[in-house]
């Protein structure tokens, strides 16, 4: 199941990530009891293999045509089921619950939820209700028609049972989907969230996926309660841990990880991450998401070099307008300073007075940024994070701005023939802004949706 990492770059929700809250099925579906016939315990190894495999189609097999995969996953459900009619009702109570384990596992494998799987899920719950297993296939199952408190119950007994990296992946990414009552409730889910990625992976510090769950965890803490670049970075370390360990194989890694870096920025590596990503997945949007960067970029790096396309009569007059302005009194005793003086990174200190000249941010996605020019006549843009719309569309053309301890960064793009690079102002503290005098407000934007983080 692939949840909205909620729509791609809707405000900077747009970078929260994408999973498919599927727990993988085990070698071994639930058993208890006394041991069937060998023919028949050849027959049920027979359909677990084929639910493996029906599981490693669902998982890693992806096509530009959707009815490919459909039809490729109804092909083995059906092989599953005609295995399993063999066997009839099963000959004692632990063949009856492999067998509901292993045919309701073969109906959830779609994305739209199935009354017949989770008929045989609660059957198999019924029989064993032991299996770690069956209670993570019934929460999976459910889940998908919206009883997301049932699901959590599910999962929670599940681990209650044995503690399992499954019971948890899908606790992390359930505890993200619940709505929440007030932003309180909100941030106690998320960080639980984390929490649980965190002790999946310390079940297996080796398993790829459950390092993909820990970055996508703390992407929905970065985005929708504590805005701590350190928790972005931390969703960074963690996809890369994934990526090491083996879940190469996983598009919605690479996506998400694009996502991220196109947040920060970091054009040339999220470009990067997106064409992996379409390597391995040519249904996912990245395709629109390189056409915006590149476009961006470009525009971006013209805009500077041709100085606005300003005539100079434009440009003298608004470097004489800059020329009598006073420091805000709030910033105290901060140098003056102009774009071609600054340092790269933090410039602690120093005052930058600009004159907004117009907006530039691609397809409504964060940052929000601006063409700028300095009193001497110099471009360049910047870039405001955790801003709303409505401030942000209150910097039209002119807008005097002062940006107190200003920091310089630089893109440097490279793909596809294009060979650009640009200097830049990043603002990831708002208050540092003084827009006509009056320091700006930070205002998180928490509905950020990232195509591919979470429902």
């Amino acid at each position: 199941r692939r949840p909205n990492i909620m729509a791609l770059f809707a405000s900077e929700a747009s970078v929260l990530p994408q999973e498919k809250p599927c727990p993988r099925p085990d070698a071994e579906a639930p058993a208890e009891g006394a041991e069937p016939v060998q023919n028949e315990e050849k027959i049920l190894d027979m359909a677990r293999a084929k639910l493996a495999e029906l599981y490693e189609i669902h998982d890693y097999f992806f096509s530009a045509d959707k009815d490919e995969k459909r039809e490729m996953l109804s092909s083995l459900v059906t092989e599953i089921q005609d295995l399993l009619d063999g066997l009839g009702e099963g000959a004692n109570s632990a063949e009856r619950a492999a067998i509901a384990y292993i045919r309701g596992r073969a109906l959830d494998a779609f994305d739209t939820h199935d009354e017949r799987a989770e008929d045989w899920l609660s059957r198999a719950v019924k029989l064993n209700p032991l299996s770690s297993e069956a209670w993570n296939g019934m929460g999976h199952c459910i889940w998908k028609r919206g009883n997301l408190a049932g699901a959590k119950h599910c999962f929670e007994r599940g681990l209650e049972l044995k503690p399992n990296k499954a019971s948890l992946q899908q606790l992390s990414m359930l505890l993200r989907a619940v709505p929440a009552k007030d932003v309180e409730e909100r941030a106690k889910n998320i960080n639980e969230s984390v929490d649980k990625a965190r002790q999946a992976v310390a079940l297996d510090v080796a398993d790829d996926y459950s390092w993909y769950i820990l970055g996508n965890a703390y992407c929905g803490l970065f985005f929708q309660v504590t805005h701590r670049v350190a928790d972005l970075e931390k969703a960074l370390q963690a996809y890369s841990r994934a990526d090491a360990n083996g879940e190469g194989h996983n598009p919605d890694l690479y996506f998400n990880r694009g996502n991220v870096l196109r947040y920060k920025e970091d054009y040339h590596e999220a470009v990067k991450n997106y064409q992996t990503a379409k390597e391995l997945d040519p249904s996912l949007p990245t395709a629109e998401c390189i056409e915006d960067v590149e476009r961006h970029v470009r525009r971006v790096a013209e805009l500077i070099e041709k100085r606005g396309r300003m005539k100079g009569k434009r440009i003298a007059k608004l470097r004489q307008s800059l020329a009598s302005v006073s420091a805000p009194e709030a910033v105290g005793d901060l140098d003056p300073i102009g774009l071609s003086q600054l340092a790269d990174g933090d410039n602690g200190g120093k005052l930058l007075t600009l004159r907004i000249l117009m907006p530039l941010s691609p397809s409504g996605v964060p940052p929000e940024s601006f063409l700028v020019m300095d009193g001497d006549g110099s471009f360049s843009t910047i870039s405001l994070y955790d801003i709303t719309r409505k401030e942000s569309s209150a910097l039209v053309e002119n807008t005097l701005v002062q940006l107190a301890h200003p920091q310089r960064r630089r893109v440097e793009y490279t793909h596809h023939g294009m060979d650009v690079g640009y200097d830049y102002l990043c603002v990831q503290n708002p208050s540092n802004v003084y827009v006509n005098g009056t320091a700006m407000k930070i205002a998180f934007q928490s509905e950020v949706k990232f195509a591919n983080f979470d429902a």
